[in-house]
């Protein structure tokens, strides 16, 4: 690897904007005491008279969704709130999707009829990210594959290697530096004008704002297009009906359901299919619907 790497372990707890020694174990001292100290310091001085503030940071994700379709590229809003040691992540085309679809459910609208009304809305992708929630070093993940599922897990520990190349996103003077979390390599570059330890998803633990990120095999993504202040932070998600489960329990129906999306469709709608057609009109086999997704997993 070239240039002069800084290797970071970072692990939660962490108030997002009280970066201390104990925050970071560091291999190179020596090359990170200015880069800590400079940290304190802006970290002060950012949240001096705000403290109570809500950071809100909208990003614009370019997607390969699906691996059978590596061509098809897919965009999402998605938005970021940090306050304090806790922040929310989710998609904003995904929570309108969410809130209009409980809406017509309170009307009493028909399954059919009411797909038919949400024909013209972007779905998003479902998935949410409550971090330091219920506790701090935990998060809570809500996700959607059929039905809704939610996770609680203990947040990642990521290795991140600081790079010497720099850019400008926003306005803002970005670093570099690339780590790996769940068998997925991502480069991210980040901002210490900003320094919150935060980013999209699960993606955290630099001594600033993430502003972009994207994995080594270009699936996804992220760019920040939109930086803020809003009042308060969303704590409750967009739907409360959910299943409970493991982090490792929904890896597994995730698998399940890119084999038989029909079948478990199925299962959890309590609807029977009986016949299923592509755009043109032909008949398709039950068995020959599959689909594979890509994931920010690669597990």
């Amino acid at each position: 690897m070239q240039g002069k790497d800084v290797n970071l372990f970072y692990s939660y707890p962490c108030r997002s904007f009280e970066i201390t020694k104990n925050t970071f174990i560091i291999k190179k001292q020596t090359d990170m005491k200015k880069l800590l100290i400079l940290t304190i310091y802006m970290a002060c001085l950012f949240f001096s008279s705000s403290a109570q503030t809500t950071l809100k940071c909208v990003y614009l994700e370019e997607a390969i969704n699906r691996a059978d379709q590596p061509d098809k590229i897919t965009q999402d809003d998605f938005v970021l709130f940090v306050s304090g040691n806790r922040s929310v992540f989710y998609s904003r085309n995904a929570r309108q999707y969410a809130e209009t679809k409980n809406s017509l459910e309170r009307l009493g609208m028909a399954p059919m009829e009411m797909l038919g009304a949400l024909q013209s809305i972007l779905k998003g992708k479902s998935i949410e990210v409550y971090k330091n929630q219920p506790e701090i070093g935990k998060y809570i993940c809500y996700d959607e594959v059929a039905q809704c599922f939610r996770f609680e897990d203990t947040l990642p520990r990521i290795e991140w290697q600081i790079q010497d190349e720099s850019k400008n996103i926003l306005g803002y003077a970005c670093q570099k530096a690339i780590g790996k979390l769940y068998n997925r390599e991502w480069t991210v570059w980040f901002t210490m004008d900003i320094p919150v330890s935060e980013g999209p998803w699960l993606l955290a633990g630099l001594p600033g704002l993430i502003l972009e990120a994207n994995d080594a095999d270009n699936i996804f993504h992220f760019t920040a297009i939109e930086l803020g202040k809003d009042d308060a932070l969303s704590v409750e998600p967009a739907t409360k009906k959910h299943i409970k489960c493991s982090r490792e329990e929904l890896m597994n129906y995730r698998k399940k359901f890119d084999e038989d999306p029909i079948g478990m469709v199925q299962a959890s709608s309590g609807l029977k299919i009986t016949k299923i057609v592509n755009t043109d009109g032909k008949e398709v086999k039950k068995q020959d619907v599959k689909r594979k997704r890509n994931y920010y997993e690669n597990e």
